[in-house]
């Protein structure tokens, strides 16, 4: 027998990238201020009214403008800020105030582009871990598992895992040690299956290569 690395895949995760969300805004923002604004779910910038948890937008509102939708202005999340557990339909509100002293509410309504879309989508990966290597690329909110022999849950098969987690580590150390503390384990333990633990932090998007 092998020994196997399961990793959990958590559903519901913002689409990543600098402008994915502005074509969901069905309530702009009005007399915002121009500037670049970072807007963490956590800290009570913004609120949700499904079970979405931990995103972290970052709004643009553009030089000469006062809304998001004006000009350059954009509405995005990064890669390790995406947050998991959103839903189609789900609303993201931004409060009066945060994009600016007198800006008013703006809401995000959430469809399913808005959503990552990946393989697989929620579940779990199990890939074996005898004679693998692993490539810790990415820094803070991805890793890449390497010469491998696993499958997914539709049973394909891959040589390279790229993971996304979020809420993103604290430095590419403090994920480096999280999984070589959590593959160490796996491999020590003969004839094994042993869940990924990375703590606070969850994938939540994977690409197969």
């Amino acid at each position: 027998m092998s020994n196997y690395l399961i990793i959990p895949v958590e559903s519901g995760a913002l689409l990543g990238g600098a402008d994915t969300l502005k074509s969901s805004l069905t309530t702009d923002t009005t007399t915002g201020a121009p500037a670049t604004y970072t807007l963490s779910q956590d800290s009570g910038d913004i609120t949700t009214n499904g079970s979405g948890k931990h995103a972290i937008l970052t709004c643009v509102i553009a030089s000469g403008e006062t809304t998001l939708s004006g000009g350059a202005g954009r509405v995005g999340v990064a890669l390790g800020n995406q947050g998991y557990g959103y839903a189609v339909g789900d609303t993201i509100t931004i409060p009066a105030g945060k994009l600016g002293g007198s800006s008013t509410e703006a809401v995000l309504t959430l469809i399913s582009t808005d959503l990552v879309d990946s393989a697989p989508a929620s579940g779990e990966i199990l890939a074996e871990v005898d004679d693998f290597g692993v490539c810790y690329g990415g820094g803070v909110a991805e890793f890449k598992i390497q010469y491998l022999s696993g499958y997914d849950t539709s049973g394909g098969t891959a040589r390279e895992i790229s993971c996304y987690i979020t809420p993103a580590q604290p430095s590419a150390q403090a994920l480096t040690n999280q999984l070589t503390n959590s593959i160490s384990k796996c491999i020590m333990a003969e004839n094994s299956q042993h869940i990924l633990d990375l703590g606070d932090s969850k994938v939540v998007q994977v690409s197969f290569g």
